[in-house]
């Protein structure tokens, strides 16, 4: 009998221990203000959406990348040779994400869904 409560509390001591390593990690960003990063290698952004908002841009890889608003209006257009993120504010919608390589050429797209704050 002593038994099988040891191997319930290293049990119930380890289901503790995973509850509590697991809400360690840093509270994910406020969506309004979340950054936006695009990898220019497939037009990968690190978030599909956020909130409408200043958002941080960033470009990772060589070339550049231009967001477009729901009207084909740029809202930013940056280079990887920009080494600071760019803020950015961003109305609700859906964004169009053109990903250029270092001549110019376009190497993929992606969307971006901005949603009302």
């Amino acid at each position: 009998m002593q038994r099988s409560r040891l191997g319930r509390g290293a049990i119930a001591g380890a289901a503790l221990f995973i509850v509590l390593v697991s809400g360690c990690g840093d509270p994910p960003p406020d969506p309004s203000v979340a950054p936006i990063e695009v990898v220019l290698d497939g037009c990968q952004l690190n978030r599909p959406s956020v909130a409408a908002g200043t958002h941080d841009v960033s470009v990772v890889g060589t070339g550049s990348v231009r967001i477009l608003d729901t009207r084909g209006a740029t809202v930013v257009e940056r280079n990887n040779g920009e080494p600071e993120p760019t803020p950015v504010a961003m109305a609700s919608g859906q964004h169009t994400v053109t990903c250029l390589d270092a001549a110019g050429k376009n190497t993929g797209s992606a969307t971006l869904t901005v949603t009302a704050s």
